[in-house]
């Protein structure tokens, strides 16, 4: 059977399967023999369907960009407070006086 490319019509059987079954729209789309490509999804949609598709490309590429940059600020944040608590513990562990055993 040949792979037929996306379109809204035979996107709806991926969609109906999706939503009940949870799984990846790479598998259901290889199970229907559906060949799926970022860029040829713009076949049979509306120009302004395309533009809001890549609009949220875009969109989700910044937030990946943000999520990563406060991901990394954060694990810094948790370093340096590792760092300084260990440092403190050091710290006490000095000057804490040593109370001999019995006393």
């Amino acid at each position: 059977m040949k792979k037929t490319k996306p379109t809204k019509g035979n996107l709806n059987p991926v969609v109906a399967i999706h939503k009940t079954t949870h799984r990846s729209w790479t598998d259901i789309s290889r199970d229907l023999e559906i060949y799926w490509d970022s860029k040829s999804l713009s076949n049979d949609f509306s120009i302004a369907e395309s533009d809001r598709f890549k609009a949220l490309e875009e969109e989700n590429a910044r937030l990946k960009e943000a999520y990563s940059l406060l991901y990394d600020g954060l694990q810094t944040i948790l370093d340096i407070i590792k760092r300084d608590v260990d440092r403190i513990k050091t710290e006490l562990k000095l000057i804490t006086p040593r109370v001999p055993p019995g006393a």
